[in-house]
C-alpha cells in the first residue's frame, strides 16, 4: 500500500481509536500523538487508549494527558482503529478486548516483523520510525506542523534511532529532523527529559545490577537475570532494561544483549539488541517473538536460567 492510499482510506472515516503495544517508547506515544493531532485537524474524532496509563517519565510530551488507559471510562464506538508501531496485535494488550468484529483496523508500523494483522497494512521497514511514517503522512495530508507535533515527531525519531546512531538513521531522517526544527524546538530541554531525570534511588540499583551483568559466548555477548524483586526495587515506571541496553552498548567489542525477565512462574522474557551484523530478530522468531535486526523480544515458558540456557545456545550458532 501506497501512503497517498493509506490517507485516502483513512479519510473516509470521521472516528478514531488509536492504541499501540504496551510498554510503550517514545516512538509508540509520539505517533499516537501527532497522527492524532493531523485527525483532529481534518475534523475527525480521536480516542487514544492504550493498556495503560503514559508512564510518568514520558509525561511530559505534548498532549499525554489525552491518552487513556482501559481502566479509566471510553466508548468504543468508532468505525476506525488504528494501531502504532505494534508488530503483532496481541502486543496491544488488554485494549484487545475492546475490539469490535465490523471495526476497520489499520496497522501502520515500521517493523520487518510485522504480522500484516490489519484490514489495512501500512509497513515501511525503511522508516527509521512509526513517527517517520507519520511526518510523510502528514505532509501528504498537508497538514501545517505546530510546535507541540514537531516536538513529538522529533522525540519519536530521536529516540528510535539511539539520538541519530543507529543503522536505521537515513538521510531522509535528517531531512525530516531538519524541516521539524524550524519550529523551536526544545532541544535541550528534551534531551534532559528523555536522557537527564534518573531518580537517585534508582541510580543506586542499578549499580547493584549492573554487578550481575555476566559476559558469555568469549566476551561477545552480555547476558543478565532480572527477578521480579530486582524490578521492584526500582520506581514503577523506570525502564531498567532500556538503560541497560544503552549502557552495555557503549562497551567494545560486545555484539550484543540478552536480558532475560521473570514474568511469572516458569515464563521468561527475552530482549535483545546488538550491534553490527548480529541479527537478532531471526532469534527472537525462534522464542515466539520478533522486532528489528538489532533489537528484538520473546518469550520462553522455562525459568530464568534455563531460559538463558536454551537462549544462549542459539545466539552462540549466530556468532
Amino acid at each position: 500500500m501506497k501512503i497517498k492510499t493509506l490517507l485516502n482510506r483513512l479519510l473516509k472515516y470521521n472516528s478514531f481509536l488509536i492504541s499501540t503495544h504496551v510498554n510503550p517508547d517514545p516512538d509508540a506515544l509520539c505517533s499516537e500523538l501527532a497522527i492524532a493531532d493531523f485527525l483532529r485537524g481534518q475534523g475527525k474524532l480521536v480516542t487514544i487508549v492504550n493498556e495503560l496509563s503514559v508512564p510518568y517519565r514520558f509525561d511530559f510530551l505534548p498532549g499525554s494527558r489525552r491518552i487513556k488507559s482501559v481502566s479509566q471510562k471510553f466508548r468504543n464506538n468508532h468505525p476506525a482503529w488504528i494501531v502504532l508501531d505494534c508488530g503483532d496485535i496481541n502486543r496491544i494488550g488488554r485494549v484487545l478486548d475492546f475490539k469490535k468484529e465490523d471495526q476497520a483496523l489499520f496497522n501502520i508500523d515500521h517493523h520487518v516483523t510485522n504480522t500484516g494483522f490489519g484490514e489495512f497494512n501500512f509497513v515501511d521497514v525503511k522508516a527509521s520510525s512509526t513517527c517517520e511514517i507519520i511526518y510523510e503522512l502528514l505532509q501528504i495530508g498537508g497538514f501545517k506542523l505546530n510546535r507541540n507535533t514537531a516536538t513529538n515527531l522529533y522525540i519519536g525519531i530521536m529516540t528510535d534511532t539511539g539520538s541519530f546512531r543507529y543503522a536505521n538513521t537515513s538521510a531522509r531522517t535528517h531531512e525530516i529532523i531538519a524541516d521539524l526544527m524550524q519550529y523551536r524546538l526544545p532541544i535541550a530541554q528534551i534531551y534532559s527529559d528523555i536522557y537527564e531525570s534518573l531518580p537517585l534511588k534508582d541510580m543506586m540499583n542499578v549499580m547493584k545490577v549492573f554487578k550481575k551483568l555476566r559476559f558469555v559466548c568469549q566476551n561477545r555477548i552480555i547476558s543478565i537475570l532480572l527477578s521480579k524483586k530486582t524490578i521492584k526495587a526500582f520506581s514503577e515506571d523506570f525502564d531498567l532494561r532500556d538503560f541497560i541496553f544503552k549502557f552495555v552498548r557503549s562497551i567494545k567489542d560486545v555484539e550484543g544483549v540478552v536480558i532475560f525477565t521473570e514474568v511469572e512462574r516458569n515464563v521468561t522474557r527475552i530482549n535483545f539488541r546488538s550491534k553490527g551484523k548480529l541479527n537478532v530478530a531471526k532469534i527472537a522468531h525462534q522464542f515466539d517473538g520478533g522486532g528489528h535486526k538489532n533489537a528484538s523480544g520473546g518469550v520462553v515458558r522455562a525459568s530464568m536460567k534455563k531460559a538463558q540456557e536454551k537462549v544462549l545456545r542459539v545466539v552462540s550458532q549466530y556468532l
